[in-house]
């Protein structure tokens, strides 16, 4: 399943963006984005149904994951997004996803 995740900045909460999540992987499969790139993106077909975009955003405003099932914060403290699956702590994994989104 992939899933709409909100990621805010560790350093700076003002600072928040998308990121497409896998739950086969537990990590993310796309780079950082805002709201227009990630409907760019899910349009271009890196998502199960385009349709539901709009209800799935609705979600992720306001539980910060467009998932009914899993958690932000349960999808973000369970990652396996190092190297070897390793679980990797919310700074890193923003670090690792900012370095890779530029």
């Amino acid at each position: 399943m992939r899933i709409i995740v909100e990621i805010e900045n560790p350093k700076d909460s003002t600072d928040k963006r998308l990121v497409l999540w896998s739950t086969v992987v537990d990590a993310p499969v796309s780079p950082l984005m805002d709201e227009d790139s990630m409907f760019k993106y899910v349009r271009e077909g890196f998502f199960e149904d385009f349709r539901f975009f709009p209800e799935r955003m609705e979600r992720v405003r306001q539980t910060g994951t467009s998932s009914r099932v899993f958690s932000r914060d349960n999808l973000l403290v369970f990652n396996r997004a190092g190297e070897n699956e390793q679980c990797l702590s919310i700074q890193e994994l923003w670090d690792r996803l900012i370095e890779t989104s530029e």
